[in-house]
């Protein structure tokens, strides 16, 4: 956090500076913190998309998973896909949802992620949509060995 500091005190913008600290007090259950910080590069003009993007998934990550506000987390989760709909074409946002080959194994997501995608994820469990995904069974002596789902792909189209 010392370097990070000294990191804004030279570049007040600086993408990965801002990361830090978010994960840092969002580590330490410091979510007011966190919704400051959040909020104040909402409030920026001057600001990369991608920490605008970054802002509005863990403000809607927030409020949804921590709070329990379904309103206010959709705000900020719709919000963030308007800014992702202005940067990316539909094929870029695809890929970016659904392009990260994320998996279950042994009842646990594994696999890339990235902000788009959470938001995208977060909309799609907020309106209570379930993604679509590939699955594979093994069987032998009829016995289930193995019951795989894969490719976990999530709607774009909101």
């Amino acid at each position: 956090m010392e370097t990070t500091q000294k990191l804004i005190e030279i570049d007040p913008k600086n993408p990965n500076a801002f990361r830090t600290q978010i994960y840092y007090y969002r580590d330490q259950s410091d979510f007011k913190t966190v919704i400051d910080k959040c909020k104040k590069v909402l409030q920026s003009s001057d600001n990369s998309t991608d920490l605008l993007i970054e802002a509005c998934c863990q403000l809607g990550d927030i409020y949804y998973n921590e709070f329990d506000d379904k309103n206010t987390a959709r705000k900020y989760i719709d919000y963030g896909i308007q800014i992702v709909k202005k940067t990316y074409t539909p094929a870029e946002i695809e890929k970016f949802v659904n392009g990260t080959n994320v998996y279950l194994s042994d009842q646990r997501l594994v696999g890339r992620t990235n902000s788009v995608r959470e938001l995208y994820v977060l909309k799609s469990d907020i309106e209570d949509v379930n993604p679509s995904f590939d699955a594979s069974t093994t069987v032998e002596l009829m016995l289930v060995v193995e019951d795989k789902i894969y490719n976990i792909k999530y709607r774009t189209n909101w």
